[in-house]
């Protein structure tokens, strides 16, 4: 994989006849094979027309969502709020999160994931300028072992995902951007988007999530941190000397809109030397949109290093005349910006598919546990379920 990995509104419950009404937290959305659900009328979850489509999602992930709020609805989704395993809060959903969600989900175990974001995906991600979309983040991924092939064979299938480039590359990428890469796996998972998790607390009731705003009135018996290892080490300072051991390297990622296309460029370049580490063509990407020609310049660990609190726009400006200088041409610039990637790329990962603290009651896991892939992120998030799951 080039360059580095991968990673709302207010909804109400119905309550089956006969059974107590279950409040559900602020921003919380349930997913589908359309994308988020975000209901605009009726009851809540279960009446979302306009953003789903009209498609029907998986009994389990509450059947015929689209179809109106019915009893039948609601008793299954009531159903699945008394499972018999734990109650699980995973952070972030990115690929290693929403693969530990997916793989507890069918086990018969409902997580609710919380993503500090508006979108899925993680760094497998894709940004919205007006008309415009970059991939600034991963820019494609690969497969070596046989689950996350099989997992790119099932998004291949329902449409989420495409091959790039030469067969013999093996180069994958999301539909119709990088994030569409973790659709298959946030189908049917309660997401609440826009909720940073700032402190976490394990106590005899079980694990208590703060924001900003104070506690979560929820409660949960186990915890799955998939944030980066810099990042889980401020939620839980005493893991110090494990996550300590993990070296993350940042990235900055330019965004190209221009109004001349530039043939004489290959459509990927992995360069070795110099301020960039990688230049796609992300209109050469297959599904992508019609229009003005888009391209995503990252730039090299060690120049992102060196430069990483500059502004953005000092940053972009720099980046802006690297390509130019690569390109051999000053390029007709319609649209440009640019974002910082603090933690985008394992270069010293932990060694083992995942971290386990709190006699087992606390994991946390992702790409930096096993290596600069996104794949890594899959099969951590895939080992934090099955340890779960037992």
């Amino acid at each position: 994989m080039s360059g580095f990995l991968s990673s709302r509104h207010r909804s109400g419950h119905c309550p089956a006849p006969g059974r107590p009404r279950v409040s559900p937290p602020a921003r919380s959305v349930l997913s589908c094979s359309c994308g988020p659900l975000s209901p605009d009328r009726g009851c809540g979850l279960y009446e979302a027309r306009a953003a789903c489509k009209g498609t029907a999602v998986e009994s389990r992930a509450c059947c015929h969502i689209c179809t109106g709020c019915t009893k039948d609805t609601h008793e299954r989704k009531a159903d699945s709020m008394d499972q018999a395993g734990p109650r699980v809060a995973i952070i972030g959903a990115g690929i290693a999160g929403l693969s530990c969600a997916a793989r507890l989900r069918a086990a018969g175990i409902w997580p609710v994931v919380f993503e500090k974001s508006r979108g899925i995906g993680g760094r497998t991600a894709t940004r919205r300028a007006q008309a415009l979309r970059f991939d600034h983040g991963a820019q494609y991924v690969t497969a070596k072992g046989p689950g996350f092939a099989m997992y790119l064979g099932r998004a291949i299938t329902a449409g989420h995902a495409s091959r790039w480039g030469a067969p013999a590359l093996g180069r994958h990428v999301g539909l119709p951007g990088m994030s569409g890469l973790a659709q298959p796996l946030a189908d049917g998972v309660e997401i609440r988007f826009g909720t940073e998790i700032r402190a976490a607390r394990h106590g005899p009731d079980g694990w208590t999530l703060s924001t900003d705003d104070g506690p979560l009135a929820d409660r949960f018996d186990r915890l799955v941190c998939t944030c980066p290892a810099p990042q889980a080490l401020r939620l839980f300072p005493d893991l110090g000397g494990a996550l300590a051991h993990v070296e993350m390297a940042p990235c900055w990622a330019l965004m190209l809109a221009l109004d001349t296309p530039m043939p004489h460029l290959p459509d990927a370049e992995k360069l070795s030397e110099g301020p960039l580490s990688f230049v796609a063509r992300n209109a050469s990407k297959p599904a992508r949109d019609p229009g003005p020609e888009t391209w995503v310049i990252h730039a090299s660990p060690d120049w992102s290093r060196a430069h990483l609190e500059l502004e953005k726009e000092t940053v972009r400006d720099l980046l802006a005349q690297a390509f130019a200088a690569h390109a051999g041409q000053a390029p007709a610039i319609a649209h440009a910006t640019a974002h910082r990637w603090r933690f985008a790329m394992v270069t010293r990962p932990l060694g083992q598919p995942f971290l386990s603290a709190r006699d087992g009651h606390l994991l946390l896991g992702g790409d930096w546990a096993l290596g600069p892939r996104v794949e890594a992120a899959f099969d951590s998030g895939h080992a934090m379920a099955k340890a779960l799951i037992g």
